[in-house]
């Protein structure tokens, strides 16, 4: 018998594929872009790395936003003295 902790393996599995959809979902923002935005109107076209930057800057967004309207929705206070 074995005797390793297996409760990791779980979780290096997806971490693997959370790196796998960032690079699959940064790879299609720029095919999207350089296929579309590029062709309609006429702006320039990004490399991999510029599309990996828009990809977490939207992610780091919507990360600011979800947990705005959490507190918002908690009714949290992040000024009053305790």
């Amino acid at each position: 018998m074995s005797n390793h902790d297996t409760k990791h393996k779980g979780l290096a599995k997806k971490a693997i594929m959370a790196f796998l959809g960032l690079f699959f979902l940064a790879a299609m923002l720029q095919w999207s872009w350089n296929s579309f935005v590029v062709e309609v109107l006429g702006f320039q076209q990004i490399n991999f790395k510029n599309a990996l930057a828009i990809e977490f800057l939207l992610l780091s967004m919507t990360g600011v936003f979800a947990m705005a309207w959490r507190f918002l929705l908690t009714g949290h206070n992040l000024t009053a003295e305790k």
